[in-house]
């Protein structure tokens, strides 16, 4: 049994936002339909303006593969004072004939160049129109310049909106490694039923483990598997109770039309299909700020292997990626 002593929310780390971004995209694509099933269109399904159609993929294999953008968004205006940074990342591209998902991290501060104030992409989604590359549409422009990579469709979501959805699904059954404490929110190990405010405990401590980050990073997947299984055996009317939760966290250009089609495409996946990974580079110093240089080769590698399925391979030399560290 877990024993909690509230004293102060904990904060994320980008591992920890990686966990939390990937499984609220489990949850949307899952509630998606529900959603259009039961006519209750609401704003999480919006027939507005999406990503312009200069990015989108090729006609000739759109039935074959799409890719989502997923920006988590840190609104909390009391933790710092420039709200509205994009403190996740991701695409999330999915191979319909082979239900296959690959998911890429892009760090928060991978380097831009001059694009921003500090070098950073984070940057872009809270830019004006003064900047060449500002909101939606302007990372959608940078990812896609930079990585070669085709993007359909978006979905946003407000990171301080995890804990309600952990909760609002009964918890996460999952078997602790050890005891751990984070910020006054105690964990013992064992087997039981994680809610939100320990669920981003479990994901966030490192402290407790004697290979340090590795022992997290292996905590952190045995929860997105558990998550993973306990968000796909949801049944309608228990995903029906997310909506509430979704509303104000998530927002989407998907249409009634592409949620049945995408939830068609998941629905059954296996978690033996789904591969995360994380953009390869180095944390590097760029003046006074510190930032993440893209190493472009391994990217190169990365790209074609797992989100071109249907497309031709990209040499790196074609990508336009910054750099400040020379990869090794």
């Amino acid at each position: 049994m877990a024993t909690v002593r509230r004293k102060r929310k904990a904060k994320l780390t980008w591992q920890g936002k990686l966990v939390v971004g990937f499984s609220v995209f489990l949850i949307v694509l899952s509630v998606l339909t529900v959603i259009v099933i039961l006519a209750l269109n609401s704003k999480i399904l919006q027939d507005g303006n999406g990503i312009g159609n200069q990015y989108a993929t090729p006609s000739s294999i759109k039935d074959k593969v799409t890719t989502f953008l997923i920006v988590g968004i840190a609104d909390d205006e009391n933790e710092r004072e420039s709200t509205k940074l994009t403190d996740t990342i991701m695409l999330a591209t999915i191979d319909f004939p082979n239900k296959r998902a690959s998911v890429l991290q892009i760090p928060r501060d991978t380097y831009v160049g001059d694009t921003t104030p500090t070098g950073k992409i984070n940057a872009i989604y809270n830019r004006t129109e003064k900047w060449e590359y500002h909101g939606l549409d302007g990372l959608t422009r940078m990812i896609h310049e930079m990585f070669q990579i085709n993007i359909d469709h978006y979905v946003t979501l407000k990171m301080d909106g995890f804990e309600n959805i952990i909760d609002s699904i009964g918890g996460v059954p999952m078997n602790v490694p050890v005891d751990m404490e984070l910020n006054g929110t105690m964990v013992r190990a064992g087997q039981q039923t994680l809610n939100g405010e320990q669920a981003i405990a479990v994901v966030r401590t490192r402290n407790v483990y004697q290979n340090g980050d590795l022992g997290r990073i292996e905590t952190q997947r045995a929860f997105l598997s558990a998550f993973a299984s306990k968000c796909l055996s949801l049944s309608s009317s228990e995903m029906i109770k997310l909506i509430p939760k979704c509303f104000g966290s998530v927002n989407t250009d998907l249409t009634a039309m592409d949620a049945i089609e995408y939830y068609k495409a998941v629905n059954g996946m296996e978690m033996s299909n789904i591969t995360m990974m994380s953009v390869p580079g180095i944390g590097s110093n760029n003046g006074d700020q510190s930032v993440f240089s893209v190493y472009p080769r391994q990217t190169a590698e990365i790209l074609n292997q797992h989100f071109r399925p249907y497309s031709n391979p990209v040499p790196f030399e074609q990508l336009r990626i910054r750099t400040v560290v020379k990869e090794p």
